[in-house]
């Protein structure tokens, strides 16, 4: 039929076009915050803590890993943090994502959209999953790896971003 429009014609045309960040960042109506999982792993001390074992350390990897993962689309951009810290205590997972809404759909470049990231949504999110990481910690009364303030800096991921195309993981 000739009157059938697609939507990504259709939806063209309702987009404003965003050039700086700072715009794009006034542009943010509302941060849903999307709890994907939380899991809580207890390891069962069968032993005195101070054993003087130097192999105590738990060999499934390091004391924490953290991975962040970005996407982007006209109404919103969504970063992705998935954290895993393991102390004699056991093994905390969680798995956490914030969406940035804009106000109205907007029109940005890739590059926009990764300046966007590194400034203001990574570290918004790393810093939330650093606060529930710490919920966890009291109400579970387990311990609990800290992330790392400079993490939620925008520069610490910039060039790790980069490499891996929308994930940036600690190396």
């Amino acid at each position: 039929m000739s009157d059938d429009v697609s939507v990504d014609d259709k939806s063209d045309g309702d987009r404003r076009p965003i050039d700086s960040l700072d715009e794009l960042a006034e542009m943010v109506e509302s941060t849903p915050y999307l709890l994907f999982n939380l899991t809580v792993l207890r390891t069962e001390q069968t032993q005195p803590e101070d054993t003087g074992d130097d192999n105590s350390e738990d060999d499934s990897g390091d004391p924490l890993d953290c991975a962040v993962q970005t996407s982007a689309s006209p109404n919103y951009s969504q970063v992705r943090a998935k954290v895993v810290s393991r102390t004699s205590d056991g093994e905390v997972r969680l798995d956490f994502g914030v969406q940035f809404h804009w106000e109205e759909p907007v029109e940005i470049s890739s590059e926009l959209a990764r300046d966007f990231a590194e400034a203001y949504a990574i570290p918004h999110t790393v810093a939330r999953a650093a606060f529930l990481l710490d919920e966890v910690r009291r109400t579970h009364d387990i311990l609990v790896e800290e992330v790392p303030f400079q993490w939620t800096l925008p520069y610490s991921f910039s060039n790790l971003r980069r490499e891996g195309e929308g994930q940036t993981e600690r190396p």
